[in-house]
């Protein structure tokens, strides 16, 4: 959909915010970093890591956007308050690293609420957690607009 090389530093579950995945991802020449590894890690991890994270690739790409994005709501969040407050507490997190990064400057930082990402109807997801390719589409959907936007 846009119409250029897309790389996905996919990690099935072990995207952890390893720093030295910063320092590979700063080398890239690309139009626009996509953050989207809340499912893969803790508060804590977020709280250890994400800023130092951004602040890696900001070293080498000051002027490349970097998108934010919430972690997903999972379907049965609504019947699970442990996940619920799980979920919560990680896009809270994002919200707060989110609203540092701008205040120390960030101007190049962006954020995607995770609300709609892949629809409310329990088909974006094969057992809650993990995406369909009905999911994948809605995702893909969802987040084009926004990087179409900030690569132009």
């Amino acid at each position: 959909m846009l119409d250029r090389q897309i790389i996905n530093l996919g990690f099935s579950g072990n995207g952890q915010l390893d720093l030295e995945i910063a320092e590979v991802m700063a080398d890239i020449d690309a139009s626009c970093f996509v953050m989207d590894c809340l499912p893969n890690v803790t508060v804590s991890q977020m709280d250890e890591k994400y800023l130092r994270f951004l602040e890696i690739i900001r070293e080498k790409k000051p002027d490349v956007p970097i998108l934010l994005v919430e972690t997903i709501l999972f379907p049965h969040m609504y019947f699970d308050q442990t996940v619920f407050s799980l979920l919560k507490g990680k896009n809270e997190t994002l919200q707060k690293i989110f609203a540092e990064q701008k205040k120390l400057g960030d101007h190049n930082i962006y954020y995607k609420k995770a609300d709609k990402l892949i629809g409310n109807d329990s088909e974006g997801t094969v057992d809650g957690v993990h995406l369909t390719d009905l999911g994948f589409l809605r995702i893909s959907e969802n987040l084009y607009p926004v990087i179409h936007k900030l690569i132009k």
